[in-house]
C-alpha cells in the first residue's frame, strides 16, 4: 500500500518497515491521536480516529484503541482502568456512526479533565482500504498488544 507519512516532519516517525510515498491519488482523509495524560509529565497514545470528511458530514469514521493496559499501567500505576476500557468501548461504539463523530470527539476535547487529549487532526491519503490503514496506525503509534504467556 502506497501513502502519505501522516507525521513527516513533526518529531514523530514512520516505522522503517512502512512504506511511506507522497501521493496525490486516493482518499483524502484525517486523523487524531488520544492519548492519556493523567499528569503535567507527559502523554501516551492509547487511540487512533481515522475520518473522512465530505463538505459537513463525514463519509467514513473509525477508532481503534490499545488493549495494552499494562503499558498503561506502567505510565500511569493509579489509572482506573476499567473507567478507560469503558472510554474507549463508548468512543469506538459512538464513532461507527459517523454522523456522530463530530460530537463525540468535540466531547473528548472538552471533557475528562485534559487526562484525555487528542491530536491536531493530520491529513492522509489512503489508496487502499481504510480499515487496512487505521490497522497501520495503530500499530505505528500505538503500544504494542501485549503477549501471550
Amino acid at each position: 500500500m502506497v501513502r502519505l507519512c501522516p507525521l513527516a516532519g513533526s518529531g514523530f516517525s514512520c516505522n522503517s518497515d512502512v512504506e511511506t510515498t507522497n501521493v496525490t491519488e486516493g482518499r483524502k482523509m484525517e486523523f487524531v491521536l488520544v492519548r492519556y495524560a493523567p499528569d503535567l509529565q507527559g502523554c501516551i497514545n492509547v487511540g487512533v480516529v481515522l475520518f473522512e470528511r465530505a463538505g459537513d458530514t463525514l463519509n467514513f469514521a473509525q477508532a481503534r484503541f490499545t488493549k495494552n493496559m499494562q503499558r498503561i499501567l506502567t505510565w500511569d500505576p493509579d489509572a482506573d482502568i476499567e473507567v478507560l476500557q469503558s472510554l474507549f468501548f463508548h468512543i469506538e461504539n459512538k464513532i461507527e456512526n459517523a454522523s456522530e463523530t463530530e460530537r463525540m470527539l468535540e466531547l473528548v476535547r472538552s471533557e475528562f479533565s485534559n487526562a484525555i487529549q487528542l491530536s491536531d487532526a493530520k491529513g492522509i491519503v489512503v489508496s487502499g482500504n481504510p480499515e487496512d490503514e487505521l490497522l497501520i496506525l495503530a500499530s505505528i503509534y500505538l503500544p504494542p498488544e501485549p503477549t501471550q504467556a
